[in-house]
């Protein structure tokens, strides 16, 4: 959902931690057209992970690369506890917000279950004003034998603080796109370059024995190179390549690469693109 901010949460908005209130062109949220008002969404982490089909940890990714582009327009906030439980044990609820103030705002704002009082926890912030954690700390201190706080189903708020137009959400998803894509390929490398060295490192130590067994003498062949020499030797192509693929690097050429790959991949492999990375 997303909830427009109150005339006093903008102001809270605006003003420092130390209540001062900043001065300039660029002060708080800087020029913003008229009647547009900064907004809260907040998601759950695993719903919206789901809805994507992403891991958790990519989520995070890449809404920590979105807040970085989006600086000065939104502020992300993780580990953000999207709904406030309040469960009543004695008192009415109703009858403690009589002599709390702070009960008397929220729980026009909650969906009463039983003795369970659930609170959008963006909602309130847009309602109420504050900075993100105030309003559940404040909670957090005020529990006490009459009734107990519980921070659930944790995700994300973003603060939009000034306007985004389609092309700004363009540019800033397809750097991320860029950025995952890069991610990816170097995984798969990563992968390749792995069974690579261990592929020739296993060839490495059958040649090995077969050399042996047709010398039975105690004199090693130094034509035949052990797997350990060849491991070490691999380790420094990989990262010898800097421009490269590394994964061809260990191989010792596109072609030996694509010998190694086909084996183990059969059909499936498919060579992309110049440098050749393997797809299932």
């Amino acid at each position: 959902h997303r909830y427009e901010l109150s005339d006093q949460a903008m102001a809270d908005l605006d003003r420092e931690d130390d209540g001062s209130v900043p001065v300039g062109p660029m002060a708080g949220r800087g020029e913003v057209p008229a009647g547009w008002r900064p907004y809260h969404v907040a998601f759950e982490e695993r719903e919206v992970s789901q809805a994507l089909n992403c891991p958790t940890d990519e989520l995070h990714s890449a809404l920590a690369h979105f807040a970085f582009r989006a600086k000065g327009h939104v502020t992300l906030f993780s580990r953000f506890p999207t709904k406030l439980k309040l469960r009543f044990f004695k008192t009415d609820a109703a009858e403690l917000a009589e002599h709390d103030p702070l009960l008397r705002k929220v729980l026009p704002l909650a969906k009463k279950s039983g003795p369970v009082h659930t609170i959008e926890t963006a909602r309130a912030l847009a309602l109420l004003g504050g900075k993100a954690g105030q309003l559940s700390n404040a909670l957090w201190q005020a529990q006490g034998n009459e009734f107990a706080v519980e921070k659930a189903d944790y995700g994300y708020m973003i603060s939009v603080l000034r306007p985004i137009t389609d092309s700004d959400v363009e540019a800033w998803a397809e750097d991320i796109s860029l950025i995952n894509s890069r991610a990816r390929k170097s995984s798969i490398e990563k992968l390749d370059a792995a069974y690579i060295a261990l592929q020739k490192a296993a060839e490495a130590s059958r040649n090995k024995a077969k050399a042996a067994a047709a010398d039975p003498s105690d004199a090693p062949s130094e034509a035949v190179v052990g797997p350990d020499e060849l491991l070490n030797s691999l380790i420094d192509a990989y990262f010898a390549a800097l421009s490269s693929s590394p994964s061809a690097a260990v191989a010792g050429g596109e072609a030996e690469r694509a010998r190694l790959l086909r084996g183990a991949l059969g059909e499936g492999f498919e060579v992309v693109g110049s440098s050749g990375s393997a797809g299932a």
